[in-house]
């Protein structure tokens, strides 16, 4: 007759498993102006657009929220 094996310490040698994560693509920065050129413009949701560039919808967020090196507007704000 065959017996089941004993049931194991679930921690038996306390080693930490490796965690597994991605690392952030890096774009350069023209890549970077063209995607929040695209969705400032507003024919696109910002989920289209990234989808468009394969990029993550909060990097198309993040990118629209910075100021443009060539106008210096931040996106959203007015003056006056």
């Amino acid at each position: 007759m065959i017996t089941p094996a004993e049931p194991t310490s679930p921690h038996p040698t306390k080693r930490r498993r490796a965690r597994m994560f991605t690392v952030p693509k890096k774009f350069p920065p023209e890549f970077k102006r063209d995607v929040a050129n695209v969705a400032r413009r507003g024919d696109l949701t910002i989920a289209e657009v990234a989808a468009d560039f394969d990029v993550s919808p909060e990097s198309v967020r993040v990118g629209c929220t910075r100021p443009t090196s060539t106008t210096g507007v931040k996106d959203g704000l007015t003056s006056g």
